[in-house]
């Protein structure tokens, strides 16, 4: 009883296969197989809703997710998901609206709607920064990101 306890999922398939005779049996334990490998496959792709297309009005609009400060931007029609925090010195942004970008206090860092960076009195190095995108998509009008 214990070297099935120990076996992986795929080896306990097989043999499990290959002790039984009932072609049903098998079936169903093929396809509890193939379900298993799957609902491993289909973590990797899950979408949660955070809002409505219909409440993403202004943009950018912040939002806390998971204890992380979220923006959605909308540009050229499309929506995109920006991580709230700067990658120079991981201290938090804000939306200037009067400049229309996103501000670092902590380093005076400027990064643009679709979160590139805009300041050109650095380094070139720190010029190529950039917001970390998250993976977004419209579902029925509702707004999902990409979770890991």
């Amino acid at each position: 009883m214990s070297e099935f306890i120990k076996m992986n999922r795929r080896d306990w398939i097989k043999r499990a296969l290959t002790k039984t005779k009932d072609a049903s049996l098998k079936t169903t334990i093929q396809a509890a197989g193939s379900f298993a490998d799957l609902s491993e496959t289909l973590k990797e792709y899950k979408w949660e809703t955070l809002i409505s297309n219909r409440d993403f009005t202004v943009s950018p609009k912040q939002l806390m997710f998971r204890g992380k400060l979220l923006f959605l931007v909308r540009v050229d029609g499309q929506v995109k998901a920006l991580h709230g925090i700067c990658p120079v010195d991981q201290q938090l942004i804000f939306w200037q609206g009067h400049t229309q970008q996103f501000f670092c206090p902590s380093c005076n860092h400027r990064y643009n709607s679709l979160g590139n960076s805009v300041r050109t009195d650095d380094s070139d190095e720190e010029r190529k920064v950039h917001l970390q995108a998250i993976p977004v998509r419209v579902v029925n009008e509702q707004i999902q990101l990409k979770i890991d």
